[in-house]
């Protein structure tokens, strides 16, 4: 939050400007991982999205089951997340991955539903480089024009380059220089987002900034996915992985979480 940003002391400003690469960085490498992964599929399964259709059904009815207890005591307020009471019920109970409430889970879906046509285009592609440039051009300018579709399309963007990766059988580089490179390029995103969120430069000069940004946070998650290249994960194992992580993001990225965390425990409004 901007205002709160802007709010809060000097210290507390560096450490969630270094925090906030984070999350554009972690999610690029979950898409990456799920390209490489999938890239051998060639026929559409609904398997996969049953299995998240459950997850994230059973996590937000959770959610509903801690939200009526808080609601009952006050800790959580509907009206402050701009919920009316009928539509809280349907993005929670009826369809938490369509609701929009979140957004990596709705493009998740779309891409286990279209990966098998999504890899039969990649397979024709000829100039792979020249295609990820020009993606890289067109997610920034979704992320400039606060386009509605980004999220779908910066995760497009990343499954694609894992799955170029594995198609190219592209080798990235591994070991503790490779991770010396993401630490790095974490580094600048963060200065970044520091002179960015103090409005030290002028408004070009920011979306320029932006653009090295989003250069620098795709080239520290190939690094971080490459760093890691050296360890032997099978899909199982990855499977696990994401199982928890998608986890973790239902239930502490929504608006009922929030207000348990903020209201209930440090009593900030």
């Amino acid at each position: 939050n901007g205002v709160l940003y802007q709010s809060g002391p000097r210290i507390n400003k560096l450490f969630v400007s270094f925090l906030f690469p984070g999350g554009d960085v972690g999610n690029a490498v979950f898409f990456m991982v799920s390209g490489y992964f999938l890239f051998s599929r060639t026929q559409m399964s609904f398997r996969p999205f049953q299995k998240i259709l459950i997850q994230t059904h059973f996590h937000t009815f959770l959610l509903f089951c801690v939200s009526c207890i808080g609601i009952k005591t006050g800790t959580i307020v509907i009206e402050q997340g701009g919920y009316t009471l009928y539509k809280w019920l349907i993005d929670y109970l009826i369809i938490p991955v369509t609701s929009g409430q979140w957004w990596f889970i709705s493009a998740y879906v779309i891409l286990l539903l279209c990966g098998a046509f999504i890899n039969a285009g990649l397979e024709r592609i000829k100039y792979p480089v020249v295609s990820l440039c020009v993606g890289l051009l067109l997610l920034f300018a979704t992320k400039i024009d606060g386009s509605q579709f980004y999220g779908i399309y910066r995760a497009l963007y990343f499954y694609c380059i894992g799955a170029m990766i594995r198609k190219e059988q592209i080798r990235l580089p591994n070991g503790p220089i490779c991770l010396i490179g993401a630490i790095s390029a974490w580094f600048i995103c963060g200065v970044r987002w520091w002179i960015g969120q103090n409005r030290l430069i002028s408004p070009w000069q920011n979306i320029a900034l932006e653009l090295l940004y989003t250069i620098l946070a795709t080239g520290c998650a190939m690094l971080l996915v490459g760093a890691f290249s050296s360890f032997h994960f099978t899909n199982t194992t990855i499977s696990k992985l994401a199982g928890s992580t998608l986890a973790v993001y239902i239930l502490h990225d929504n608006f009922i979480s929030r207000q348990i965390l903020w209201r209930g425990i440090f009593h900030i409004d």
